[in-house]
Order: C-alpha cells, then structure tokens, then sequence
C-alpha cells in the first residue's frame, strides 16, 4: 500500500487518520515512557489492560486510540504497577 500511495502522491482519507492516529499515540507512548523505543516496543506488545491485544493493533479507530490514550494517562499518572 505504502508503495502504491507513494505512486500515487497522496493517501485515501481513513488510510491518513490511521496514521495521524498512530503518530499521535507514538509520541504521547514517547513522552510518557521515555524514549522512543520503549514506546514503540510498549505499542507492539500485548496488553492486559487492553484485553490482550497490542494497543497498536486498536489504533484502527478513534475509540480504539482513545482506549489506547487513556491508558497511557493510567502509567503517566501511576495508576499501574
């Protein structure tokens, strides 16, 4: 997809939400964890807090990121051990 939107010179609408959503998640991940790979790997792993799944895996959604923030607010806020 990357490949053919690259082509192409521009994203379809759903395809740029996801990844304004992605970036935005990212660096809030960044901010409350430290580092940009504590972040990433935070995002790729599964979450109990998040059912079981990767919060990257629920950034499909605007509900999805929003589980996915306020989640992030929880560590931020030590809310989690």
């Amino acid at each position: 997809t990357a490949v053919r939107r690259k082509s192409e010179g521009y994203l379809k609408p759903d395809e740029a939400d996801r990844l304004l959503r992605i970036g935005r998640i990212y660096e809030e991940a960044t901010r409350v964890l430290g580092a940009e790979d504590r972040a990433a790997g935070w995002l790729n792993h599964p979450s109990p807090y998040l059912y079981n799944v990767t919060p990257l895996s629920l950034l499909d959604s605007d509900g999805g990121a929003q589980a996915v923030s306020e989640e992030l607010g929880r560590i931020d806020y030590g809310e989690l051990a």
